[in-house]
């Protein structure tokens, strides 16, 4: 066996990176989708719960972080199966229509791949959309009460102001921390989501050849694992230094 090479899968007969290579698409787009879901939801969650603190949003934001954090992927992924077989809005299983593929053209691919992506987004976003709310509400109720921001309001700065240019820059640096750490997590989360919404990605690879007992597979998807947590906390130490110009790499 040459080096970087992972030899040939036992079950399917083909070599294990161009093997790897075809699942690795569908489960990056999804951990992309669910990642950026997670993020812009959670932050603006946890922002709106921080301002209006003990207000009813701030109760609503708490309580669906509270849901995210409760309910386990897998009974949240049967939960969506479930609603999209009998309300018919969405597809059960699957990463694209056979028929959309042989009749529409690529716009029509493509609005038929981010059909399939809603639900799987959703169910696997939905912890990290739990843990950035909570951690942003924490981070911003504790920036608001520091002396800076009380000296911003008597120099006459509006609130929104004080709170979108000095308060939010300072409380969201530990979220971008979290990030490089919630990417990688992805891949695990993704191994119960994709076999229960049959998305044919990297996870659903790795159970497959789990049982089949395909060691190269489950050896190179480990490796790809380990590969997205180093590029998590890589793009997390180069946003950390993007937003906060007290951070410094030389």
């Amino acid at each position: 066996m040459r080096h970087g090479d992972f030899g040939q899968s036992f079950a399917y007969k083909i070599g294990v990176g161009s093997l790897v290579g075809s699942r690795l698409y569908a489960t990056f787009l999804l951990a992309l989708t669910s990642t950026m879901f997670a993020w812009l939801l959670g932050v603006q969650l946890g922002i709106i719960s921080a301002v209006r603190h003990n207000r009813l949003t701030d109760r609503l934001a708490s309580a669906i972080a509270f849901v995210g954090l409760s309910i386990p992927s897998v009974l949240l992924a049967l939960l969506a199966v479930y609603f999209a077989a009998i309300s018919n809005w969405f597809p059960t299983t699957g990463m694209r229509s056979d028929y959309a593929w042989q009749m529409e053209s690529t716009w029509g691919r493509f609005k038929d791949i981010c059909w399939h992506l809603i639900l799987p987004t959703i169910v696997l976003g939905m912890g990290g959309l739990a843990i950035y709310t909570r951690q942003m509400r924490s981070n911003l109720l504790e920036t608001l009460n520091t002396d800076y921001m009380r000296t911003a309001r008597a120099k006459g700065v509006s609130y929104p102001t004080a709170v979108l240019k000095h308060a939010l820059r300072n409380a969201i640096n530990p979220l971008v921390t979290l990030f490089g750490f919630a990417f990688a997590d992805l891949l695990s989360g993704a191994v119960l989501v994709e076999n229960v919404m049959a998305w044919p990605g990297l996870g659903r690879l790795i159970v497959e050849a789990y049982f089949s007992k395909d060691m190269f597979v489950v050896a190179a998807s480990v490796l790809m694992g380990t590969v997205m947590l180093v590029l998590g906390n890589l793009l997390a130490d180069i946003l950390l230094a993007a937003i906060d110009p007290r951070i410094r790499y030389e």
